[in-house]
């Protein structure tokens, strides 16, 4: 035997030399192999919040906790609003004109405004009609309870086509908004399957909202579904708030300007798919002018402005040429 070990000492090493590498190398392979079901229950660790911690070593024991369906607005009080949204998949006509093929609600993309004032409860009923894919709405920077959050898979199942949702949520912070799908968002919001949503201040003031919801439909850029300019009257010496929503997947440049020129004057950057008051400006007895947020620039003391100005796009619109799109307050006489 010690001679046979001998003769053949080298294979002896070799080979287990091998089976140290190889055999480690086969567990770790077949170890990383995906199972053919798994649980994510299963996964992680046990976040309690706070509360009390189970005693069970398995997270599918849900003794005391509540479901997401149950996390939902006082059902038993009135709605102050209520709206109606019909879901299409189709051919949609723009403002502008020009058609695409995507996803329309209420027949029109954007879809229309929904209006609110701070404080009241809002109810939403959505309604399927043809998307195969289903839908669920999404409340883009409202503070709403989870079950009314619309993110299918996760708070809601989606609503499949000829299936009806009701979201009821209380509007508390003014601002502006704006709701998506959040099914297949990242083609059905690209395609048109959205729209603005404004929650006034309990006070009003005597500000013209200018909405400008920036949306490209296949290479398009529009404001309000429309190419080029989108006039908004105003009276002499009014302020005019420009609510401004970026629904594409990108940052996109706003500009304020003034003059029959079009040049711009101020400019701001909105982060991809977010909303907010970017320009205020304020009409006067023969002038107009732009400002960024919280300033007014009338005319006094100097410049007069004939009208004011907002693009939207990812280039300055200096330089005469003009801008990708562009809305502006004139007056009713004009």
């Amino acid at each position: 035997m010690t001679e046979y070990v001998k003769a053949h000492l080298r294979q002896i090493v070799a080979i287990a030399a091998t089976l140290v590498i190889v055999v480690p190398l086969a567990w770790m392979w077949q170890a990383s192999r995906m199972p053919g079901s798994y649980s994510v229950m299963d996964m992680g660790y046990v976040d309690a919040g706070g509360g009390p911690v189970s005693t069970s070593t398995h997270h599918g024991d849900h003794a005391g906790t509540i479901s997401v369906s149950d996390l939902v607005e006082d059902t038993d009080r009135v709605a102050d609003e209520v709206v109606e949204l019909t879901a299409n998949q189709g051919t949609v006509t723009l403002d502008s004109g020009r058609t695409v093929e995507g996803y329309t609600f209420n027949g029109t993309s954007p879809g229309p405004t929904i209006e609110a004032t701070e404080g009241d409860l809002l109810e939403v009923r959505v309604h399927n009609e043809d998307v195969e894919d289903g839908i669920s709405v999404h409340w883009h920077g409202v503070d709403v309870p989870n079950a009314e959050d619309g993110v299918a898979g996760v708070t809601q199942d989606a609503i499949g086509v000829g299936e009806d949702h009701v979201y009821r949520f209380v509007v508390d912070d003014p601002g502006s908004y704006w709701y998506h799908s959040h099914q297949m968002s990242h083609e059905q919001v690209i395609r048109g399957l959205f729209g603005p949503l404004v929650v006034k201040p309990a006070e009003p003031d005597s500000r013209v909202d200018v909405l400008a919801v920036t949306h490209t439909y296949n290479g398009t850029r529009t404001l309000n579904g429309e190419e080029g300019d989108v006039a908004v009257d105003a009276s002499p010496g009014q302020l005019a708030r420009i609510r401004v929503v970026n629904t594409d997947n990108g940052a996109v440049r706003v500009w304020t300007g003034c003059g029959r020129e079009r040049r711009p004057v101020r400019h701001g950057l909105l982060s991809n798919r977010s909303a907010g008051s970017l320009a205020i400006a304020r009409t006067t007895t023969s002038s107009r002018a732009g400002g960024r947020p919280g300033t007014t620039v009338d005319g006094r003391g100097g410049g007069r402005c004939t009208w004011a100005y907002i693009w939207a796009g990812t280039s300055s619109p200096s330089n005469g040429r003009r801008p990708v799109s562009t809305s502006y307050s004139r007056q009713p006489s004009e």
